[in-house]
């Protein structure tokens, strides 16, 4: 699911406004890093929104490798006598 989210991304915003507040212009570069900052903010209130209304738990989705530790642990203690 966060793949194909990559594309929304403001990698250009960023990098413009990085580019602006570099050349002296503070306007324009702030306006432009804020803008980037709150499109980033909205992806992920609406990814971890869309994950709890699914009704999954968000460590299905962004915490794959210490989920299935976490599985295999709870395995290793049913086998264990």
């Amino acid at each position: 699911m966060l793949p194909a989210l990559f594309c929304f991304i403001p990698g250009g915003y960023l990098s413009a406004a990085t580019a602006e507040l570099a050349a002296g212009l503070i306007t324009t570069g702030a306006i432009r890093l804020v803008h980037s900052l709150f499109l980033l903010v909205q992806m992920y209130v609406g990814v971890l929104l869309g994950v709890l209304f699914a009704g999954a738990s968000p460590h299905a989705f962004f915490d794959v490798a210490a989920h299935s530790d976490h599985a295999g642990a709870q395995r290793n203690r049913k086998a264990a006598p």
